[in-house]
Parts: C-alpha cells; structure tokens; sequence
C-alpha cells in the first residue's frame, strides 16, 4: 500500500487557476491528437471523441459518507503512484496522475491497450463539507482510497446570534 500525499488547497483562486491551465494544456493534448489521426471530411467530432479517450482518463468513482468521514475509492489501475496528485477543499477532490504505458514485451504482441490514456483526471463535487486537514489517501492494487472527516455542521453566524437573541427575550 502506498501513501499518497493530500495537498490543501485553501485559495480557491489558485485552483481555478491551476484548473484553467490544465484544461488548457489537455484541449491542447486532444486537439494535437484530432489532428494526428484525421479520417477524412465530415468525421471531425469522431476524430474529437476519440482523441479525447486515447489522452484523457476519468477513473470510475464510489462516493460514500457517514456521520464522520467521506470516502472516494476511484479505480486508477496502470497509475504511477508517484504522479498520482490529490487536491482537496471543503466541497471538492481532485484527482490527477499519469498512466503508465506497458510496452509489448519480446515475442508479445500487444492486441487490446485500455488504459493507453496519458493523463488521469477527475474532480467530484462533495455532499457534505470535510474538513481538508484531515484527509487522507492510499493506494493498493489499483484503487486509490481518500478518506475526509466531514467538518462541524455550524449555523451561520448571524442566524446563531438571532436564535439566542429571540430566547434570551422570551425568557
């Protein structure tokens, strides 16, 4: 099993920063890609389509939560765990990485390449805020584990000093 180390992300200015630059670096990617392998006039959205499966990777995901915690568990098989990234804030996990590319071995021929993507890419949106401190990750056999505790459910502030304001005068 191995640790993935679990970057905060407190600014949401950087994060959308670091997210515009990397849409922009994989459209880049797909495009390139598009262009390499055009089938002809009148097939450019499949040429797209395609592209776009053989550069990017959006791993399938299970989302769950109780009283406490959050959990993701995404399928990441054929990941360098060394490029594997989690960034996490109150609402939101991002996951990123790089697939690692098994070569055909001597005397193999290699007749189906699933997991050809370059670079791995999800963000999931959360139910309920966690507290990003105390997020972890680990990686065993392909799965990609992330546990949160969930943060305190606290009331606004004005709406707090309202209710204790409206029980100290009818008492």
């Amino acid at each position: 099993m191995s640790r993935i180390p679990v970057k905060t992300m407190n600014s949401p200015r950087r994060v959308l920063n670091h997210l515009a630059q990397l849409m922009k670096s994989v459209h880049e990617q797909i495009r390139a890609r598009a262009f390499q392998q055009q089938h002809g006039e009148g097939h450019d959205l499949e040429d797209w389509l395609e592209a776009e499966r053989d550069v990017l990777y959006s791993p399938p995901c299970i989302l769950t939560e109780t009283q406490d915690e959050i959990h993701l568990q995404a399928g990441v098989p054929c990941v360098d765990a060394k490029s594997l990234q989690v960034d996490v804030m109150p609402h939101s996990i991002t996951i990123e990485g790089r697939m690692l590319k098994k070569k055909a071995c001597r005397g193999e021929k290699i007749h189906l390449r699933e997991f050809g993507q370059e670079q791995l890419l999800r963000q999931l949106d959360l139910p309920a805020r966690i507290n990003p401190k105390y997020a972890k990750a680990t990686l065993e056999n392909g799965v990609l584990n992330i546990t949160a505790k969930r943060a305190p459910m606290t009331l606004a502030s004005p709406i707090v000093e309202e209710i204790k304001s409206a029980k100290q005068s009818a008492a």
